[in-house]
């Protein structure tokens, strides 16, 4: 009611006011950063506001509140739209895209992707791989195999040819390890085993114990299917590495 007694000028002044206030008031409490994006947003420090729902976001993602927080990733990416675009905004709609495609909205989780590799110049070699690869996983969770495939390859020719020889490149071991899920649900254990395999050595290598587990998860699966279902002792053993 009293904001729509004021003019603009008077309106902007008074969310610069209480986003000051605010974050004297609270600090770096978690919990206040939504607000705190609100008013600096009123306030045309959209940048600032931007940093606040992406900070209220990750707070609710690490409390599994995943619908707040994809509600707060969608502040974020909209205030960025009267901000700067860039790594920013391509950060954020990445991180959206992992929610919604953790809440099965995919199609969602596909705009947003397309949103974050929009912001991101062919140089980002990288990122650029592991947004489609993460948009990949879109398609293999509703079986739309040859989809999740096409964006496998393109993740693919984004790290360039030099990239399976190169021991730095963590996002092309993971892609490797993410394609074998596509093959296991068209039941092509060659294509499986070929993939295994080609990464075996350098993640048995590696120090990354998340890429590790997923690696040993592919490995059981093909297993299963190249033996059937039947149980051998080598997929108990990666079963429990």
């Amino acid at each position: 009611l009293v904001l729509a007694t004021c003019d603009q000028a008077r309106i902007v002044s008074l969310h610069a006011a209480a986003a000051e206030a605010l974050r004297v008031l609270s600090g770096d409490d978690d919990a206040r950063q939504a607000a705190l994006g609100h008013h600096y947003r009123g306030a045309g420090s959209f940048a600032e506001a931007a940093r606040r729902f992406e900070r209220a976001a990750e707070h609710a993602r690490s409390l599994f509140a995943n619908a707040e927080a994809i509600a707060h990733y969608e502040a974020a990416l909209a205030t960025l739209d009267a901000a700067v675009p860039g790594a920013a905004r391509s950060r954020v709609a990445e991180r959206l895209g992992e929610l919604c495609t953790l809440a099965g909205r995919n199609e969602q989780a596909r705009t947003v992707f397309d949103e974050a590799l929009a912001s991101l110049a062919d140089s980002d070699r990288e990122p650029r791989a592991r947004v489609l690869r993460k948009r990949a996983k879109t398609w293999e969770s509703t079986h739309q195999h040859a989809e999740a495939l096409a964006d496998y390859d393109a993740a693919m020719a984004a790290l360039g040819d030099d990239a399976a020889h190169d021991t730095r490149s963590a996002e092309w071991l993971v892609i490797q390890v993410e394609r074998v899920w596509v093959h296991y649900w068209l039941a092509q254990v060659g294509a499986m085993v070929e993939l295994v395999e080609r990464v075996r050595a350098r993640i048995e290598a590696s120090d990354d114990a998340r890429l590790q587990s997923r690696f040993f998860q592919a490995l059981v699966h093909q297993d299963l299917r190249r033996d059937r279902y039947r149980i051998a002792p080598a997929t108990v053993v990666a079963a429990r590495a």
